[in-house]
C-alpha cells in the first residue's frame, strides 16, 4: 500500500513555477549562466513572454546549448525548405509522439509562418485529410516514416522526394527535424512539459477610449455627436481597427503587419468605456477560392452588439502602376500645400482624380509611442531601436491625409481597403499621395473614397482606399 502524501511545505517562488511546467527544477533567470539568460530575455523581449522549453532546459546548461545549437542550425536557416514547411514536419512529427507541448507551441509558430489559422491543427489531428500540396504531402510522408518507422526507409522514399522537387540538402533536413524532435517530444513528455497560454490566446477585450478629444473633428465630443443622434462622443474607426489587429499581431506576430491585405467596416460606433471584445475566425470555405487564408475577425461591444469587422488575407503580387501614376501626378500638377487654403469639405470642392500636394511623413517615436499607449498593446514589435509603426498609427495617417486636403467640422470614418506591403518603420521617410477618386450620396449621407499611397523611396509600402462621410444626415447613423 502507497504512504499518503506528505503534507507540502510552502513553495517557494520558483517551485511554484517548476509544478506548472515541468516535473523538473527551473531556476530562477538571476541564476542562470549568463549566456543563457541573454538567450531566454532576448526571446521574451521578441515575443513578450518566455516559451516554457527555455526554461525547462536552462537546469542543464550544456544540454540547453546543445539542443538550441542544433535547432537553430536546422529550423531557422533561410534556404532550401520554406519555414513554414519546416513547422509543418514539427507538427506532425509531435502529433504522431503525442507530445502536447510541441504541438501547440509549434502549430502557434505553424500559423504565422503559414498565415493560416486552421493548418495546424489540421496536421495535428490528421494530415493525410488535410488539404496540401503534393510536394508537401510527399515530404509529410516522408517524415511520419523517419518518425515511425526509420529502420523501413528505401531508395523509393528519395526517388518520390526527388520527382517532388527536393534536392538532398533538404531531404537531409526533413529527416534531421523528424529526429531532433522525435527526441525533443520524448523528452518533453518525460518532463510532462506545459504549453504557455500564449500559444493559445487569440481573443480578448479592451475598454474603448476616447483619445481624439481634441481632434478637429468635432464627432469626437459629446456636444456635437449628440447633435447627429449619438449617445456621446464617438471613439475613432482608426482606434477600434488597432484593436482589432491586436490579436491577429499576438498570433500571428509582426509577420501580420506585412503582405497582408485587409477590408476594414465600421457599423456603429464604438463609445468611450465600451467593453470592446475581439474575436477571429478562419473564413468559410464556400466563400471564396483563398478562403482558408482569410481571417475574419469581429468587434463587439458588451451588449453583444456588432461594432465593426475585419477581413484580412495574405497579398500576392501586387502592382504599383497606380500609385506611380498618381506620385507622377503630384509632382506635375498638385500646387505646393497650405493648410491654411484648405476649402471646408463640400459635394462641389471635391475634385476627383486630383493629386494632392506630397506630404513628406517622418513617423516619430513619440508619436508611435502615444498610439500604442492609447491601445495599451503590449506587443514588442512596436518598441525598441527597430519600432514598426502601430497600425492604428497607420490608419490614423490615412485620416491626416484627409484632413490635410479639407476642413471637416464633423466627419465620420466608415471602412478602408488597404494593402500592407510592407511594415513601415519608426523614422523611416516616407512619402503620401492621394486624391479623391468617388464621391455619391446615400439614405441623405454624402460619402468621399480616397486613394492613398506611401512610398519609402521608390518602393510601395502601402495602399488604400479610405472612405468617410463628411455630411452626416442629422440622427441616423446611431439608430
Amino acid at each position: 500500500m502507497s504512504q499518503p502524501p506528505k503534507k507540502r511545505q510552502q513553495e517557494s517562488p520558483a517551485q511554484a513555477i517548476t509544478a506548472h511546467i515541468s516535473r523538473f527544477p527551473i531556476p530562477p533567470l538571476n541564476a542562470m549562466e549568463p549566456d543563457i539568460r541573454e538567450r531566454i530575455e532576448a526571446v521574451q523581449a521578441k515575443s513578450g513572454f518566455i516559451p516554457n522549453i527555455f526554461l525547462a532546459l536552462a537546469h542543464r546548461p550544456d544540454e540547453f546549448r546543445a539542443f538550441f545549437a542544433l535547432h537553430d542550425s536546422l529550423v531557422d536557416k533561410d534556404d532550401g525548405l520554406s519555414k513554414a514547411e519546416r513547422e509543418m514536419i514539427i507538427v506532425v512529427t509531435s502529433a504522431l509522439n503525442q507530445c502536447l507541448y510541441c504541438v501547440i507551441a509549434h502549430g502557434a509558430i505553424l500559423r504565422i509562418r503559414a498565415k493560416d489559422s486552421l493548418l495546424a491543427d489540421k496536421l495535428a489531428v490528421n494530415y493525410l485529410k488535410a488539404e496540401l500540396e503534393p510536394r508537401q504531402r510527399v515530404m509529410l510522408d516522408y517524415a511520419s516514416k523517419v518518425c515511425m518507422a526509420a529502420d523501413s526507409i528505401e531508395d523509393e522514399d528519395f526517388e518520390a522526394l526527388e520527382e517532388a522537387g527536393f534536392d538532398q540538402e533538404e531531404i537531409w533536413d526533413i529527416g534531421a527535424i523528424a529526429a531532433l524532435f522525435a527526441m525533443s517530444n520524448r523528452l518533453a513528455n518525460v518532463m510532462s512539459l506545459q504549453p504557455n497560454a500564449e500559444f493559445m490566446a487569440t481573443d480578448f477585450t479592451i475598454t474603448a477610449l476616447n483619445d481624439a478629444t481634441d481632434s478637429e473633428n468635432r464627432m469626437h465630443s459629446d456636444e456635437v455627436a449628440a447633435r447627429y443622434g449619438f449617445a456621446g462622443a464617438l471613439v475613432s474607426g482608426v482606434n477600434v481597427f488597432g484593436y482589432m489587429t491586436q490579436p491577429l499581431v499576438a498570433e500571428f506576430g509582426a509577420e501580420w503587419l506585412s503582405n497582408i491585405g485587409f477590408d476594414v467596416r465600421f457599423l456603429l460606433p464604438a463609445y468611450e468605456q465600451d467593453a470592446v471584445s475581439v474575436t477571429s475566425t478562419q473564413a468559410e470555405e464556400s466563400m471564396q477560392a483563398n478562403s482558408r487564408h482569410r481571417i475574419d475577425t469581429c468587434a463587439s461591444n458588451q451588449h453583444d452588439i456588432t461594432l465593426a469587422k475585419l477581413a484580412s488575407w495574405p497579398l500576392g503580387p501586387i502592382g504599383s502602376s497606380r500609385a506611380q501614376a498618381m506620385r507622377v501626378q503630384a509632382k506635375q500638377e498638385a500646387a505646393i500645400y497650405e493648410e491654411a487654403a484648405r476649402p471646408e469639405l463640400s459635394w462641389d470642392v471635391i475634385h476627383l482624380e486630383r493629386a494632392a500636394p506630397t506630404w513628406h511623413w517622418t513617423p516619430s517615436k513619440e508619436d508611435n509611442d502615444r498610439h500604442v499607449e492609447a491601445q495599451r498593446d503590449p506587443a514588442a514589435c512596436y518598441r525598441g531601436t527597430d519600432a514598426l509603426i502601430h497600425p492604428y498609427f497607420l490608419l490614423d495617417t490615412c485620416n491626416r491625409a484627409l484632413m490635410r486636403l479639407y476642413v471637416l467640422p464633423a466627419w465620420i470614418h466608415v471602412g478602408t481597403v488597404g494593402s500592407m506591403i510592407r511594415a513601415i518603420k519608426v523614422g523611416e521617410a516616407i512619402t503620401v499621395d492621394c486624391r479623391p477618386i468617388e464621391r455619391w450620396e446615400r439614405k441623405g449621407h454624402q460619402f468621399i473614397r480616397l486613394y492613398i499611397a506611401m512610398f519609402s523611396q521608390d518602393d510601395l509600402v502601402f495602399e488604400a482606399e479610405h472612405t468617410a462621410i463628411f455630411s452626416i444626415a442629422a440622427k441616423q447613423l446611431s439608430k
